[in-house]
């Protein structure tokens, strides 16, 4: 990645978001230019007499991975399923970490030739992280496993401290955001690095408010209350699933962001207790395994 080559990674993007919008040049965001969401509910169709889900290896270290196939927003989400074993270090996949949200919010998605039923969220998510020219490996729990075997989902909930600690990245999809225009996440984008640099707010909004385009920046204020009122950061494994990643990086809509970001964020300035503790454990190097019980 970009960020990987130089040596302050958050001076550097903040110094490019700032001089894109000062130019209202394209922006170092991800964008998958449109914006429709095709929403509807279905039930699994399977187009072949042979199962969705393949059993598992009778061992404690194989899990299944989505490859998501190249695509742009608007198409449907395409991928197949295929075994990995957690024990090959030469397999790689990127974990995927979201609110399964409202189960009766369907989009519909394709799985090794499938038209299967998926909550709106996460079809977000997989649209969001496609490519347009590569294809993806991913893992995301309601997909990869069979949520229709019981015995199966136990033993993958047991793996989930390898899953997430194996992965190298995950991403953090916290949702989409109700404002869809790209100038106003741009501005959202500049806060959150502006005040990552240890800037005092009130020499950006000096800034922001006496600019020609002060309106886009109250919306991009508005889209990061937004942003930090998202139901992920209720759930309480995300404690494991951030802390455990060897690196990860948040996603809301368009706007992207290096985690390390909004950890110094918080720590900095929020004071939120949940925030303290994960940034205490990834600071220090404590064991989070007795910080979740359950889902």
């Amino acid at each position: 990645m970009l960020l990987d080559r130089v040596s302050d990674p958050t001076s550097f993007v903040l110094e490019n978001f700032i001089e894109a919008f000062r130019q209202d040049r394209p922006f170092p965001i991800t964008n998958q230019n449109d914006s429709e969401t095709v929403s509807t509910t279905g039930q699994l169709v399977q187009l072949n007499n042979v199962p969705l889900y393949q059993p598992l290896p009778p061992d404690s270290h194989h899990i299944r991975v989505a490859i998501i196939s190249p695509g742009i927003w608007r198409e449907v989400v395409q991928c197949e399923l295929k075994l990995l074993d957690l024990s090959d270090e030469s397999e790689q996949y990127e974990a995927i970490s979201y609110c399964w949200g409202d189960e009766q919010d369907k989009a519909t998605i394709t799985i090794n030739g499938n038209t299967v039923p998926v909550t709106k969220s996460l079809n977000d998510a997989l649209k969001r992280l496609r490519t347009r020219e590569k294809k993806r490996t991913v893992w995301a729990d309601a997909i990869c496993i069979n949520q229709d075997d019981l015995n199966e989902r136990q033993q993958q909930v047991e793996l989930m401290k390898n899953i997430y600690s194996r992965a190298t990245e995950v991403q953090v999809f916290t949702g989409e955001s109700l404002v869809s225009s790209l100038k106003p996440a741009k501005r959202c984008c500049v806060i959150l690095l502006w005040l990552g640099k240890d800037q005092c707010f009130h020499e950006l909004a000096a800034e922001m408010f006496e600019s020609p385009s002060s309106a886009t920046w109250a919306t991009g204020i508005s889209i990061l209350e937004e942003f930090l009122l998202q139901p992920w950061w209720l759930r309480v494994w995300v404690v494991q699933e951030v802390v455990l990643a060897k690196r990860a990086t948040v996603h809301f809509g368009q706007c992207v962001f290096p985690w390390e970001l909004l950890e110094d964020i918080y720590w900095e300035n929020m004071a939120s207790p949940r925030l303290r503790l994960l940034h205490s454990v990834r600071q220090h190097g404590s064991s989070p395994a007795d910080l979740v019980d359950d889902r």
